[in-house]
């Protein structure tokens, strides 16, 4: 499975740090990883949307297009809920 190991490498990182803030500190990372890697898999068109427009400042254009791709991405979430 695509997020195996890093779903795996988070759960033991929380096996490890239980308690609150250090597990956050120690292991944030790690959950921001593997929370991506389900993302992708999910919704892959519209996280590779918000990749292409919401990189960086851009013209007004670009700015209204990194919006309804988080918009896109946002209803793709809510809907596979």
């Amino acid at each position: 499975r695509k997020c195996g190991a890093k779903i795996q490498a988070l759960e033991r990182c929380n096996a490890r740090y239980r308690s609150e803030p250090e597990r956050s500190l120690v292991c944030g990372h790690l959950n921001k990883l593997a929370a991506m890697c389900l993302v992708e898999i999910v919704c892959p068109e519209q996280v590779e949307a918000v990749k292409i427009y919401c990189t960086g400042a851009g013209t007004a254009r670009v700015r209204n297009s990194c919006r309804i791709a988080k918009e896109n991405l946002t209803i793709c979430l809510d809907y596979r809920q």
